[in-house]
């Protein structure tokens, strides 16, 4: 398969007979059409590009191969609205909860060719998409397939086509020819570390990157563009905080304590609604989890939770709009924009970094191995902070240490994290469920009601129990001995590091 994009309209002259071969075009189809991503562009960034013709869904990956849904919705905007199982399997991983957003729309009119021989035999497939949109010129893109036996044909047509107004792409080029890459900017990190640059100037450039990320998800809180732009907003907050204190023994002490406490005050506002985002992103797990007998129980739950969810949005964007928060954010951006002012003290950038790496590892792994099998939920959760702490400055200075080595460790990390995240994640859930029955019971509530939250009790009691007995050998796993041997090849130390 080979991918084409060429500007203005198509031509068939590009197919000239001269080639040996005769073309045998479609009448075209016209149709309305959008392309659809995520607001952060995860699947520009993964090579994908999905496009919506009415009821007929289009996946080009990055080898310009297509999978498509013909019995899509008309409207598109998460992957669980996806009727094809295939295409949601396969965009799952990319997109999680994300929604799916449209990026521009317009019409497309497209053909199919079938390339013949002399022998009236069909040696390729070419199909032919004309794009018009209001605010761009227009352009059309070439499919070129191949069939089996006829590789020499394909050539011969590629060649042919190299020579002509068009050029080889790949499908994600759609997208940079729009010029749609800037509505992704600012929703998440772009690498730009150079490891040239002090431990100092890091820290500077990295936080700035993260108020990009800040500011840019709060604005899209404020519209609602999606749940999501609430979870990076927080997740950035969180990691802007964390790498504050790690660094707080070499920065002035009250401009970091006033730097924190308005980081942490405004993740704070933001706590209840983020958990009711979660609760209503699991509605469909948790009526799967329910017999077909209670499934219709849980219904005045999730009618409360919509409503208490809009209620709290809205205090949120009005928290989030007013002069004082404002004032809390332009103050944090006016600290990084005036520079850190590191005392001299502080170590060279090598000599800081493994310091940090060694006292953020020992720290993890002196509270992990306290864990038994009769540990409490707060003190797993500290070690999940601790994991935390750890990955989130891995993730900001990996350009720092030896690759392979730091891919490999956080590869581990992230192992670990996922298990103590999913413990953490079912302790929350239970106790939302069980502090839910308490409430009910005092009001009259139906029995329906009441046994669908009895069943998710059960479920997540077990689900819990079960979650609980992998922890200590997942920790295990991550306090090993291979994995204190590449801790030793980042720190520099051999063989030493314990």
């Amino acid at each position: 398969m080979s991918f084409y994009i060429g500007q203005g309209n198509f031509d068939p002259s590009l197919f000239p007979a001269t080639t040996g071969f005769s073309a045998d075009i479609s009448p075209p189809g016209n149709f309305l059409f959008s392309f659809l991503d995520t607001i952060d562009g995860r699947l520009f960034r993964a090579g994908y590009v999905l496009r919506q013709t009415g009821n007929r869904l289009t996946l080009f990956s990055p080898e310009a191969t297509e999978i498509f849904d013909r019995a899509a919705r008309r409207k598109i905007d998460q992957v669980s609205t996806i009727a094809n199982q295939n295409l949601e399997r396969l965009l799952q991983p990319v997109i999680g909860v994300r929604r799916l957003l449209e990026l521009v729309s317009g019409r497309v009119q497209s053909q199919n060719i079938h390339f013949t021989s002399r022998l009236d035999k069909t040696v390729c497939r070419a199909e032919i998409n004309q794009y018009t949109m209001d605010r761009f010129n227009p352009f059309f893109t070439i499919q070129l397939q191949s069939l089996t036996g006829y590789e020499n044909e394909f050539q011969i047509l590629e060649q042919q086509l190299s020579a002509g107004p068009v050029h080889p792409a790949v499908p994600v080029d759609l997208l940079s020819h729009l010029n749609l890459l800037e509505t992704f900017h600012g929703y998440y990190i772009r690498p730009s570390l150079d490891s040239s640059l002090s431990a100092g100037s890091a820290l500077r450039r990295i936080l700035q990157d993260y108020l990009q990320v800040i500011l840019k998800n709060r604005d899209g809180v404020l519209k609602n563009i999606d749940t999501e732009c609430l979870h990076d907003f927080r997740v950035y907050l969180r990691r802007s905080r964390t790498l504050l204190n790690l660094f707080r023994q070499w920065l002035p002490a009250e401009k970091i304590l006033r730097a924190k406490q308005d980081l942490t005050d405004v993740f704070r506002q933001t706590n209840l609604l983020r958990d009711l985002d979660v609760y209503l992103l699991l509605e469909p797990e948790y009526r799967q989890m329910l017999p077909e007998t209670l499934k219709a129980g849980i219904d005045p739950l999730f009618r409360r939770l919509r409503h208490q969810q809009k209620t709290e949005l809205n205090r949120v964007q009005q928290w989030l709009a007013q002069p004082e928060t404002e004032t809390r954010l332009q103050t944090w951006q006016d600290f990084l924009a005036s520079g850190l002012e590191f005392t001299p003290e502080m170590p060279e950038t090598p000599e800081l970094l493994n310091g940090l790496l060694d006292k953020r590892l020992r720290s993890l792994i002196r509270k992990g191995r306290l864990m038994h099998p009769e540990t409490d939920a707060v003190s797993i959760h500290t070690v999940r902070i601790e994991a935390k702490k750890l990955r989130y400055f891995l993730d900001a200075f990996q350009p720092y240490f030896e690759p392979a080595a730091s891919a490999e460790l956080l590869k581990r990390l992230r192992k670990m994290q996922t298990s103590f995240g999913d413990f953490n994640d079912l302790s929350i859930q239970s106790r939302f469920i069980l502090e839910t029955i308490e409430k009910a019971a005092g009001r009259k509530t139906s029995s329906a009601y009441l046994a669908a939250l009895g069943a998710l009790a059960g479920i997540f009691h077990l689900r819990l129990s079960q979650s609980r007995d992998s922890l200590s050998a997942d920790f295990e796993r991550f306090d090993s001995k291979e994995s204190r041997l590449i801790v030793s090849t980042l720190c520099g130390r051999g063989d030493q590091w314990q």
